[in-house]
C-alpha cells in the first residue's frame, strides 16, 4: 500500500484552507498539518474527525461527522469539524479516483458519449459502496480520449439535494510516475447535465503531489 503527501489549496467561498495532507491509498484516511490554523492537526478517518494541537491539550471530537449535517445549525453555518469532514472525505476522493473504482462494492457502468468543447468525452456511471465516504452514492466520470479524467458530477449532499455540481479537472501533470490533475473548479449543474455559468462554489490547487511507499516520508 502506498500513502500520498500533497501540498495545496482549497478555496470555497470566503473560505480558505491550505496546508500540507496525508492520504491512505487504502482507505479512507488523511490528515492535514496546519488545519485549522498552524500548531494543529486535523484526522478525518473514514466517517470521524479530529482536531488536536501540537502543544497537546483536549481535542475536539466528532464521532459521527456525516450524521451532524442533519441539525439545523449545519443549514447556516459550519464549524472547523465539519469543514474539515467535507475537505477530508472530497480530497480522499479525488486523490484516490481512478484506482478506488477497483475495489469491492462499486457498480460501474459506461454511459452514453458526451460532446463538451469540441471534445468527445467517454462516461462512466458509478454506484458507490455504503461504506465509502462520498458526495452522493450515485456519480459520473468523464474521460477524454486520452483517458484523463475531465469531469465528474455528483449531488454535494452534506449541502443540499440541490447541490447538484460539475467538478472540471485540469493542469495536468507527472508527478511521482502519475498524471495528476492541479487545477479544480465546481460549479452547479443545469438541466440536460450542462454546467451553468457561475458561480464557481470551490477551487483546488495542487502545487505538489508524492507518492510514498507505506511507512516512508
Amino acid at each position: 500500500m502506498f500513502d500520498v503527501r500533497l501540498q495545496g489549496r482549497t478555496i470555497s467561498g470566503a473560505t480558505r484552507a491550505g496546508a500540507e495532507v496525508r492520504f491512505s491509498t487504502d482507505a479512507p484516511r488523511v490528515v492535514f498539518d496546519g488545519f485549522p490554523r498552524p500548531g494543529h492537526r486535523g484526522y478525518f478517518e473514514q466517517g470521524s474527525v479530529r482536531i488536536q494541537s501540537d502543544a497537546g491539550g483536549r481535542s475536539l471530537l466528532r464521532a459521527d461527522a456525516r450524521h451532524a449535517f442533519s441539525k439545523v445549525r449545519h443549514k447556516l453555518s459550519w464549524d472547523a469539524l465539519d469543514a474539515l469532514y467535507f475537505i477530508g472525505y472530497a480530497l480522499w476522493n479525488y486523490v484516490s479516483t481512478p484506482f478506488m473504482l477497483t475495489r469491492p462494492g462499486f457498480g460501474l457502468r459506461e454511459g452514453e458519449p458526451w460532446q463538451e468543447g469540441g471534445q468527445t468525452w467517454r462516461r462512466l456511471h458509478v454506484t458507490f459502496p455504503p461504506d465509502i465516504p462520498t458526495h452522493s452514492r450515485q456519480q459520473t466520470f468523464y474521460f477524454d480520449a486520452t483517458g484523463l479524467l475531465r469531469r465528474l458530477d455528483y449531488t454535494a449532499e452534506v449541502f443540499s439535494r440541490w447541490a447538484r455540481s460539475c467538478n472540471y479537472c485540469s493542469g495536468y501533470r507527472e508527478m511521482s510516475g502519475i498524471m495528476v490533475p492541479t487545477r479544480r473548479r465546481v460549479t452547479l449543474r443545469g438541466p440536460g447535465g450542462r454546467p451553468l455559468p457561475g458561480p464557481t462554489m470551490v477551487w483546488i490547487e495542487i502545487d505538489d503531489f508524492e507518492l510514498l511507499e507505506r511507512g516512508c516520508g
